[in-house]
């Protein structure tokens, strides 16, 4: 049986960091725009795609096109996760959604993948920026036929 207050407890916990979780990913997504598609980035031709929806963008590169998607969640121990689903995409119609990873974070920023790797989502004195994580679903779409 589920215990009503147990249950408002939790979905409080998602309301509450909702907005939060938001805006890191929208943070997330400026950088990467920023850093992948400068002129002194050594990869050219990537390309971003924002969306009217605050929590989807995509970035294209060499005929991929890879869509994060944020969602929110809730880890067993209580705690509020973003939660990023990574989508390659068909850039014709009638080509269908592959996920390729999933990642999630926390509101300090910190992102793990879902093999436990660790990242640090924001912050640029960070050793893995959110270039890197980016070029990782990049990578692994580019592997896909």
């Amino acid at each position: 049986m589920f215990d009503k207050n147990v249950l408002l407890s939790r979905l409080t916990l998602v309301g509450n960091a909702h907005e939060e979780m938001v805006n890191k990913f929208a943070e997330f997504s400026k950088q990467i725009k920023s850093e992948l598609t400068a002129s002194d980035f050594p990869l050219k031709g990537i390309q971003f795609e924002s969306s009217p929806n605050p929590n989807i963008f995509s970035i294209i590169f060499a005929g991929k096109k890879i869509l994060f998607s944020l969602s929110i969640s809730i880890s067993d121990d209580d705690i509020a996760l973003g939660r990023v689903s990574c989508f390659m995409e068909g850039l014709l119609p009638e080509e269908k959604l592959e996920k390729i990873g999933i990642f999630s974070f926390s509101i300090d920023g910190e992102a793990i993948e879902d093999d436990n790797k660790k990242y640090k989502l924001l912050y640029s004195d960070s050793p893995t920026k959110a270039d890197v994580l980016a070029l990782h679903f990049l990578n692994i779409a580019l592997s896909r036929c």
